[in-house]
């Protein structure tokens, strides 16, 4: 008799683990540590923010994403002397600033699950 696990697709595709993407992951850590709990938004929310995260990472110099810590940031990159954490940071105090709104409606709508 063979067992198998059950696996929650919608878990590991939020997660980014099905198919392999470091932005989802990232994407969903970012969530979390903003009190939303991404296993509960839906499909389309997910995906939209993902695009807007993945902006932000991907061309920081864009007019709409142009900071004073963001060019600052794409010169020292330039140089090699920001790390992957170091972007992270930078991009997710980016994304809290210019989707501010959205992520205060998603922390009521999908509230991360009390720990006891």
């Amino acid at each position: 008799l063979q067992h198998r696990t059950f696996a929650n697709w919608w878990e590991k595709w939020v997660d980014g683990k099905n198919p392999e993407n470091w932005w989802g992951n990232q994407v969903a850590r970012f969530l979390r540590t903003e009190g939303i709990d991404p296993y509960k938004m839906r499909k389309d929310e997910v995906t939209l923010f993902r695009e807007k995260y993945l902006i932000e990472v991907k061309y920081p110099g864009h007019e709409f994403a142009k900071s004073d810590q963001l060019k600052e940031k794409e010169e020292k990159q330039k140089a090699w002397q920001v790390s992957d954490d170091e972007l992270a940071k930078l991009v997710d105090e980016e994304v809290k600033k210019k989707h501010e709104l959205l992520l205060a409606r998603w922390k009521k709508q999908y509230p991360l699950p009390q720990e006891t």
